[in-house]
């Protein structure tokens, strides 16, 4: 009788010790897809404490348009990758060592590397199509995730929870274009 007593008063005492549903201080307040996150459940926050080797320069919304380059991509809406398969995307790449490297050298103009294939995926390439120039630099995974969740947090609330999106970001004294979707 008397442990019928304390599990009500342990599961009470337990369901009050949970953290409330209130917005996380580190997600966007202007998209209704990041607060609803916590930070333990945002896997594209990662730690921002952590020095990467890019900073972000550009964003660009390329949930509904057509992105055509040597390698095209079509995404429309429907077909772009949910905000769900972009924090899978982030608890993959958290689960990396943290360095990847990427090496233009002998790549042909256009040449894209895709450093994570998936649902969500992201890709590099030079700053331009027509640039043929042979450079190698390294990404840390914190840049990654800081270019997956800020596309997130500017672009996914306009589109009802998708978001693929392309910008630019300054890697180790190179600008280079950058894909999410």
């Amino acid at each position: 009788m008397r442990r019928a007593i304390l599990l009500p008063t342990l599961i009470t005492t337990l369901a009050s010790a949970l953290p409330s549903s209130s917005p996380s201080p580190l997600s966007s307040p202007t998209t209704p897809s990041s607060p609803s996150l916590s930070p333990r459940e945002d896997a594209c926050a990662g730690d921002p404490s952590t020095a990467g080797y890019c900073t972000p320069i550009s964003y660009t919304d390329t949930t509904t348009t057509t992105v055509t380059t040597t390698v095209t991509n079509k995404n429309t809406t429907a077909s772009a990758p949910s905000t769900s398969d972009c924090q899978q995307t982030c608890r993959s790449i958290l689960g990396d060592a943290g360095d990847w490297g990427v090496d233009f050298a002998g790549q042909p103009a256009g040449y894209r590397d895709d450093l994570y294939l998936g649902a969500c995926g992201f890709g590099v390439a030079r700053e331009t199509d027509a640039d043929a120039a042979g450079f190698a630099f390294s990404v840390h995974n914190q840049d990654i995730l800081d270019v997956v969740r800020g596309s997130i947090d500017r672009f996914a609330g306009s589109h009802d929870g998708r978001v693929s999106a392309e910008g630019t970001m300054e890697c180790q004294g190179h600008v280079v274009r950058w894909f999410v979707g």
